[in-house]
């Protein structure tokens, strides 16, 4: 039996939009679409240029692991541009990591829109 989640929805493993590689497990369209809308959104074009590759694990859904060159110091900056252009474009992320070249990963913990409505909802229910 073919599993339809893991079935690619185009042939190419990865492809290079503005200098970033962008790659997918499973190869899904809304997927490559998203990462292409998040790096849109980061507006500091030495940031941008600094991300070489961005990759979504579709089998955990929407998680991206990302990897700069050049930017160890901004990686923080990175992390939180990439974190709050997913929220914005495309309606949030199950998480993100960046890495650079020596300095230590940034992770950004899991943000969708809506779950800031159901978390206040919660703390004025206790």
């Amino acid at each position: 039996m073919i599993d339809d989640e893991k079935v690619p929805e185009f042939k190419l493993d990865e492809f290079v939009y503005g200098g970033t590689t962008i790659s997918s497990r499973y190869n899904k369209f809304k997927e490559i679409r998203a990462m292409v809308k998040a790096l849109d959104a980061v507006s500091n074009e030495v940031w941008r240029d600094s991300i070489i590759s961005i990759w979504c694990d579709s089998k955990a859904e929407a998680i991206y692991t990302v990897e700069c060159a050049g930017m160890d110091a901004h990686l923080g900056w990175i992390a939180n541009a990439l974190g709050n252009a997913f929220y914005e474009k495309v309606g949030g992320h199950n998480g993100l990591v960046v890495r650079g070249e020596t300095a230590p990963e940034e992770w950004v913990a899991p943000a969708w829109k809506g779950d800031d409505l159901y978390y206040a909802t919660q703390e004025k229910d206790s």
